[in-house]
C-alpha cells in the first residue's frame, strides 16, 4: 500500500504516470480475494457433497454470491478511475466514478443495522431465562 501513496503522490505532482499502474497492488489483492473466495467455496462445496450434507451447499452459494455483492463495487471504482484516468470514459460528473463506493458505504451500514439487530434480539432472548442470573450495570 505503500507503494500506491507513492505512486499516487507522484501522479499528483503532475507525472505522467497512469493510474492503473498504480493500482496494480489493489488488483492483486482484489484477485486473489475474488479466486480465493471460488476456491474455498469449491473446496467447501465438494466436502459438503462427499459427507452429504447438501443443504450446506445453499448457504456457501450464498456466502459466495454475498462476497461478490460485497467486493464488485470496489474493483468497478478501481477500473472507473482507471479508464478515466487514462481517457477512454468521459464522465460528466466526478459522482460517477465514486458511485461505487457509496454503494459499498450502503453495504456497510446495512451490515451494521442488521448485524446490531441480531445482536439485540439475541441479548433479549436470554433475558428471562430460568436458572440465569440478572446482573445489575
Amino acid at each position: 500500500i505503500t507503494t500506491v501513496l507513492i505512486v499516487l503522490c507522484v501522479k499528483l505532482d503532475g507525472s505522467d504516470i497512469p493510474l492503473h499502474l498504480a493500482l496494480i497492488p489493489f488488483w492483486i489483492i482484489d484477485g486473489i480475494a475474488v479466486l480465493g473466495a471460488l476456491v474455498a467455496y469449491i473446496v467447501g462445496a465438494v466436502r459438503a457433497w462427499r459427507a452429504r450434507r447438501r443443504h450446506d451447499l445453499c448457504e456457501m452459494t450464498l456466502a459466495l454470491l454475498g462476497w461478490y455483492i460485497l467486493i464488485a463495487p470496489v474493483i468497478t471504482f478501481e477500473a472507473l478511475l482507471s479508464a478515466v484516468d487514462a481517457g477512454a470514459y468521459e464522465l460528466p460528473v466526478w459522482t460517477d466514478v465514486f458511485a461505487p463506493l457509496f454503494l459499498f458505504a450502503v453495504y456497510g451500514v446495512i451490515f451494521g443495522v442488521a448485524s446490531s439487530v441480531a445482536l439485540w434480539m439475541d441479548s433479549r432472548a436470554f433475558r428471562n431465562v430460568p436458572g440465569t442470573v440478572e446482573v445489575a450495570v
